[in-house]
């Protein structure tokens, strides 16, 4: 998964790579159940 789906608190988000991120957002979506995403 890319670190760049989840920005840090303030932050803006940085797309290096957009190919690794649509995926990861893809990966996201598809967690059944899921409503909120917690970071550190």
């Amino acid at each position: 998964m890319c670190g760049d789906v989840v920005p840090g608190p303030g932050a803006l988000p940085i797309y290096e790579d957009i190919r690794q991120t649509l995926e990861s957002l893809d990966k996201l979506r598809a967690v059944k159940g899921g409503e909120v995403l917690l970071s550190q």
